[in-house]
């Protein structure tokens, strides 16, 4: 399975590379009930008690029983005890973080970064942070609250939905029983991945997955950003009706979006889906910053005939009124009648013994035939399947890791004009090249590094994300041999694990997805790559 599985795999890998790091940044004020800011006790404004040491805070205050409020000088920071919550009086504070003292994990979100302590205070009832906006503009605000134990950062579901971002002026608070470093994210991407690209916008999948410190995966209310091309800023966030984005396809004026849903895994850890997936379709004939639903939505059922549901890719064919989808936990496709708005029928796929097919590269027509290039990783096979004739015998290709001991997991695959496909193996680390007019599999081609993820070929030269070593790789694609990979390997910042890439039609510019530092990277594309720009 691709998403959920990399997503474990690959945060596993860069929380090992978290730094810890915490600081604060503390103003001078005079011992008074109330330091920098406003307080209330149960209602009433709290009377000055000259003897209590509230200490050198942003904010403070004596906090007991009947509860409190306290605020910063500016309003914008509050924390909110209700009655009850505490046992006896104590000294409640805010502290401001500055910018260079936030924690160094390559988690940390962007945002005003706070301290509210003491950290090992401890309540009966759950307090409430809120944080109010300055009247900029923000999308998805989001308070998170950072575990210096773990150097993990654990997003609090918020009270309430903030209207955004028509309301720029917003109230967005969280319910916590701990205390300690917080922060207020504008949370644009979530675990980017899958993008896709027109003239004028870049679409970008968030499968808004996150992991405690436990590795437990919580699955959030997910979207799809977009991102003006011309300025490079963000300007629309649009709800997925199912979890999970995963692929984005673009045809006809419409863009496709694969939801997968959630999973859960069993005992021997295979996937297994816990909630509908399903196909959004937007409407690209017109602007995509006033799009408010899906034009249409086609619901995978988690179970559907026996079958197990969780798409996760897509392909159309070439009449444009059929669509298959393949499964990310079963070795099936669905196929889709796009007129009809539903599942047509459940292709199983041949296998020996059997996971999903973790990718369903685009139609390849060759000749007047459509045909359907299906990776099965747990086989190291590829098959060609016709989907236009389900009496044909499918095409089928075995593919080797360089040491034959360990699996090559053909997870991506990439046709490569007149009569090749790319296949990339994620563990074998590989690229293999099949020869469709011979019939035959050239291995181990290119050691392309870590996790090689995605391949995207733009005229003479190939790319390769590869994840595990947060880098973009380039080759000859007419004559992919060890001594043609390019030397300038573009290597992104440590600890991020670079996902996607898509590429402008007049091959210049790639951007490439970051699913652990939450961000997408405009490169520059020619003899060598170069990163141009962070868009978060």
């Amino acid at each position: 399975m691709r998403v959920s599985l990399r997503i474990y795999k690959y945060l596993l890998f860069a929380l090992a590379l978290a730094v810890l790091g915490c600081g604060g940044s503390k103003s001078s004020s005079g011992s008074n009930d109330v330091v920098g800011g406003d307080a209330t006790n149960g209602g009433d404004t709290v009377d000055a008690t000259p003897d209590v040491d509230l200490g050198s805070h942003t904010a403070a205050a004596l906090c007991g029983p009947a509860g409190c409020t306290i605020s910063s000088s500016d309003g914008r920071l509050q924390l909110v005890v209700p009655p009850d919550a505490l046992e006896s009086d104590v000294v409640l504070f805010i502290d401001e973080i500055a910018e260079a003292d936030r924690p160094a994990s390559p988690f940390t979100p962007r945002g005003r970064t706070i301290t509210i302590g003491p950290a090992d205070q401890t309540f009966k009832k759950t307090v409430q942070v809120v944080i109010k906006s300055d009247g900029t503009k923000w999308f998805n605000p989001y308070l998170q609250h950072y575990d210096a134990t773990t150097t993990t950062w654990t997003k609090l579901e918020r009270d309430a939905q903030p209207t955004l971002p028509s309301d720029p002026i917003f109230t967005v608070s969280a319910q916590t029983s701990t205390l300690g470093i917080f922060t207020v994210a504008d949370e644009r991407f979530l675990s980017p991945q899958w993008m896709a690209l027109t003239d004028t916008h870049l679409f970008v999948s968030n499968a808004a997955v996150t992991l405690d410190a436990s590795f437990n995966t919580t699955y959030h209310e997910a979207w799809i950003t977009i991102v003006d091309r011309t300025t490079s800023e963000v300007v629309k966030l649009i709800r997925t009706t199912q979890l999970n984005p995963n692929n984005l396809l673009i045809r006809d004026q419409k863009l496709y979006v694969v939801n997968a849903g959630s999973y859960e895994f069993d005992s021997s850890f295979a996937p297994l889906s816990t909630s509908d997936g399903g196909l959004d379709v937007f409407d690209l004939s017109v602007d995509p910053t006033t799009w408010t639903t899906p034009q249409f939505n086609i619901k995978i059922p988690s179970t559907t005939s026996g079958h197990r549901g969780a798409p996760g890719v897509i392909a159309i064919l070439s009449d444009g009124k059929t669509a298959f989808l393949g499964s990310n936990v079963a070795p099936e496709l669905f196929e889709i009648d796009l007129d009809t708005k539903s599942i047509r029928s459940v292709v199983v796929l041949p296998k020996l013994s059997g996971d999903s097919p973790s990718y369903t590269a685009r139609p390849y027509l060759r000749g007047s035939d459509d045909m359907l290039y299906v990776g099965l990783p747990d086989e190291d096979r590829v098959i060609l399947v016709n989907p236009l004739d389900a009496q044909v015998q499918p095409d089928m290709y075995s593919v080797k890791s360089k040491t034959g001991d360990n699996p090559a997991r053909p997870d991506f695959l990439e046709p490569n004009a007149p009569t090749g496909i790319f296949a990339l193996n994620t563990v074998g680390q590989t690229l293999s090249v099949i020869d469709l007019a011979q019939k035959s599999v050239t291995d181990d081609v290119l050691e392309l590094g870590l996790y090689p993820n995605v391949l995207r070929i733009n005229g003479s030269s190939a790319y390769v994300v590869v994840s595990g070593d947060h880098a973009l790789a380039q080759f000859i694609a007419t004559k992919p041999e060890p001594s043609t990979l390019v030397a300038a390997y573009l290597t992104f910042p440590e600890g991020s694990n670079p996902f996607d890439l898509v590429i402008s039609v007049d091959g210049s510019l790639g951007f490439v997805s970051d699913q652990v530092r939450n961000r997408v990277y405009a490169v520059k594309l020619g003899s060598a790559p170069e990163l141009l720009s962070e868009i978060e």
